[in-house]
């Protein structure tokens, strides 16, 4: 055999190797999982005696669920949250008075309308409070 033979046969089974590990990596590929963000609404009535968390309906885009977990979304996506305007709690009349966003190390007041429409990008906990109604 002849040195162009010989090279021209290693080249072949270095192109074949080449392809072949180029395969293994296409079918061995994950893409990454999706990013997910989770976003709580926590719901708390609050009185001259102290508060209380409670549970009730949560309207999410228009579809309405409950607040006793946290929600998952994509980063990106836009969400309308909606709360009870008025609740009972221990027999005591409450109506909404605006959302809070938690955040360290404290908490500011974000709106005072019952729809909060927001932007998931990332993590986030929302307090609807509630105050005594008159």
């Amino acid at each position: 055999m002849s040195r162009v033979s010989l090279k021209l046969m290693l080249a072949a089974i270095l192109a074949a190797v080449a392809v072949n590990t180029l395969l293994v990596a296409i079918l061995l590929y994950e893409p990454p999982p999706p990013r997910r963000a989770w976003i709580s609404i926590k719901y708390v009535a609050v009185d001259e005696a102290g508060h209380v968390e409670f549970i009730d309906r949560v309207w999410i885009n228009g579809a309405v669920d409950y607040n006793n977990r946290p929600f998952c979304f994509k980063p990106g996506d836009v969400v309308n949250f909606t709360c009870p305007l008025e609740v009972v709690i221990l027999g005591r009349r409450f109506r909404f008075a605006g959302w809070q966003l938690e955040e360290a190390p404290h908490q500011g007041w974000s709106t005072t309308s019952r729809s909060l429409i927001i932007v998931v990008d990332g993590d986030q906990t929302w307090w609807a409070n509630y105050f005594p109604a008159c």
